[in-house]
């Protein structure tokens, strides 16, 4: 996955950045790409974003369990 910055757009239809996806991760203990659609909406729309949404979910997971 290439490098990502909080304001990296990742779904476009909710305007959902990658630091949006992160926050709720952290401030509503998410565990689970399912989860954070839920939360952000992103991917809620056209859909096609879900494998970047799932891509820097499960990136930001891995990364938050490794410290």
């Amino acid at each position: 996955m290439e490098k990502m910055d909080k304001t990296n757009l990742i779904c476009f239809c909710n305007a959902v950045t990658a630091g949006d996806i992160w926050e709720a991760i952290d401030t509503k203990n998410l565990k689970s790409t399912g989860e954070v659609m839920g939360a952000t909406y992103a991917a809620g729309l056209c859909g096609s974003c879900l494998d970047k949404v799932d891509s820097v979910t499960k990136d930001y997971l891995a990364r938050r369990k490794s410290h």
